[in-house]
């Protein structure tokens, strides 16, 4: 299938073209909640469409979603890198995350791009500039998150370690 036939599905899914599975997963999950009849995240203006026009999107972001799914899957374009796995005695610093992007080679604004982090965050958190993050560690553990899948590591071991030194580093700031 060509790019330009694609395009209308990721624009169906309100995406970029290029998105990750990951991505059009989220964004078919998203939109079929919004235009569901009987979803209490329906948009108010969505009762001014009839009920065959809201079917006829509902089919269509449908259709979008098996599409890509199927395109992705079976041309492998999925832009996160595989599983990584840690030496345990390694500890889990935002080094670890900075020497993992620079050995698959890709750039922050691509990080940025496909994990919706700002650039600057990325960058504070691979230098471990708590400064720089918001100040609501929520913000701070899904930056993480997100940011250690894209890597292709398991969040549940590079969170925890990482949310550890953020939580001391904020204590030692309550001290100060």
């Amino acid at each position: 299938m060509s790019e330009s036939e694609l395009g209308k599905y990721y624009k169906i899914l309100e995406i970029e073209e290029g998105a990750t599975l990951q991505e059009v997963e989220y964004a078919y999950r998203i939109l079929k909640k919004i235009h569901t009849a009987d979803s209490t995240a329906m948009v108010p203006g969505m009762r001014e469409f009839s009920e065959t026009r809201r079917s006829e999107l509902l089919d269509e972001i449908e259709e979008a979603h098996r599409v890509l799914e199927e395109e992705l899957k079976t041309h492998s374009q999925i832009t996160t890198p595989r599983s990584r796995h840690l030496d345990e005695s390694v500890p889990i610093t935002g080094e670890v995350l900075f020497l993992a992007r620079n050995e698959i080679g890709v750039e922050l604004d691509e990080v940025s791009r496909r994990t919706k982090v700002r650039k600057d965050y990325l960058q504070a958190l691979e230098m471990e500039d708590f400064d720089r993050l918001p100040d609501a560690a929520v913000y701070v553990r899904g930056f993480v998150t997100a940011y250690a899948e894209y890597l292709g590591f398991t969040a549940q071991k590079i969170v925890p370690p990482y949310m550890l030194r953020y939580s001391n580093w904020v204590e030692q700031k309550k001290r100060n």
